[in-house]
């Protein structure tokens, strides 16, 4: 038996392709491209504490759990979701429950007075 194989009419498929990699992989880029700037300039302290030499020394190494953590864990919740016939009104809420939370957290660093921005 011979399946036809779906037609992608306007590129479609490509295009969604394209706008995740570009989405996944450009902040990636940048961050590895600039490392010599964050590390030398924005992460060079006058203080020479144990905390910010190891935070320089493995800043690649955070900027990439940082980055591709929570990447790969909303992909799985997604194929999940997808799977389960979870509702696409409760779909939604995890990833405003993520968002809702990295602003509380950005907003509690900033009014703790920590100098991390």
């Amino acid at each position: 038996m011979k399946e036809s194989v779906p037609k992608d009419r306007y590129n479609v498929i490509f295009v969604i392709f394209l706008i995740h990699g570009i989405g996944a992989l450009l902040p990636w880029n940048m961050f590895i491209t600039a490392n010599d700037y964050f590390v030398d300039y924005k992460l060079n302290v006058t203080t020479h504490s144990t905390e910010s030499s190891a935070y320089r020394e493995y800043f690649l190494s955070y900027i990439g759990l940082a980055s591709k953590v929570p990447n790969a864990l909303f992909q799985g919740l997604n194929l999940i979701s997808s799977q389960s016939g979870y509702h696409k009104y409760g779909k939604w809420s995890i990833p405003k429950l993520y968002l809702r939370c990295g602003c509380k957290f950005t907003d509690e660093i900033y009014e703790c007075g920590h100098n991390w921005f």
